[in-house]
């Protein structure tokens, strides 16, 4: 009897150890539990994971998160806080679709959990940006199918964003200051990088170029020296612009010969990626300064 006992003993304790071990227990591991959660709808493990009090007070954030794939990037703990930095997005979502924020968690005796309030604020942020990213994106394709002038409808709906993204830049201050100024010069290069790439591509082809595509490609290069020179001295206006400038140029470069300019076309796709991923890289960055 008394073996029998002990052996149920052993069997519960072996039982409770393995509770545990599987249980998750670093920042990233209830970061990825409470995301998988919020993807798959269990508010149980959501309220779980996080700070949030009750299944009540849970919205899913305002969003639909299925068919959703979470990724993870930076992870930063201090203490009794720490920082995950998080993507989400669906597998063939494009970039400008990609919600990029920070998961925020707190030390509560030995378990960590979701803080849900901070953590809300800058995921909503984040949803604002990647629908505010494709509101431009669709106007630059109003603009780019008008490549003569943008109609009052189109230079409406665009002083409304920057009017936006000016009350943003002025809420943040000196933080949104610096992170205009960084992008900025980092997309001046991603320009230039560009620009110097059409400019080799006119002289290499010159005999084999016709009219038409020299003149695109011409005007294609001057129009993105304007924009880096704009950018020389950042502001909002500039980045708006430029969003305008890089959705342009990708059109136009769409419209040349691919004969006679195919070795080059990847090149040039990957500095249009690069700048359009500084331009949503900087929007986040000025969101994810809202808390």
């Amino acid at each position: 009897m008394k073996f029998k006992y002990a052996f149920i003993s052993l069997s519960l304790a072996l039982a409770i150890l393995l509770s545990a071990c599987s249980k998750p227990q670093t920042p990233l591991e209830v970061s990825q539990a409470f995301w998988q959660a919020v993807i798959e709808g269990n508010v149980s493990d959501v309220v779980n994971y996080s700070t949030l009090g009750s299944k009540e007070g849970y919205e899913a954030f305002s969003r639909d998160w299925s068919g959703m794939v979470p990724s993870w990037g930076k992870i930063i703990i201090e203490e009794h806080e720490a920082r995950v930095h998080t993507h989400i997005s669906k597998p063939d979502a494009a970039q400008s679709e990609m919600l990029y924020f920070v998961t925020y968690l707190v030390r509560q005796g030995d378990q960590w959990k979701v803080d849900y309030d901070k953590t809300e604020k800058v995921v909503l942020a984040s949803s604002a940006v990647s629908d505010f990213v494709n509101r431009i994106t669709g106007i630059g394709n109003e603009i780019s199918q008008q490549l003569e002038g943008a109609s009052k409808t189109v230079t409406s709906k665009l002083e409304s964003l920057n009017s936006q993204l000016i009350q943003l830049t002025e809420k943040l201050g000196d933080q949104a200051t610096s992170a205009v100024e960084k992008y900025s010069n980092i997309m001046r290069r991603h320009l230039d990088a560009l620009a110097n790439s059409i400019e080799k591509a006119i002289n290499e082809q010159d005999s084999s170029i016709n009219p038409a595509d020299r003149k695109i490609m011409e005007e294609t290069v001057t129009e993105l020296g304007k924009s880096s020179k704009k950018l020389a001295q950042p502001n909002m206006n500039s980045i708006t612009e430029t969003g305008e400038v890089i959705i342009i140029t990708q059109k136009n470069l769409e419209t040349i010969d691919t004969g006679t300019f195919q070795e080059y076309q990847a090149q040039w796709q990957q500095w249009i990626n690069e700048v359009n991923v500084d331009l949503v890289n900087l929007l986040n960055e000025m969101s994810a300064e809202i808390k």
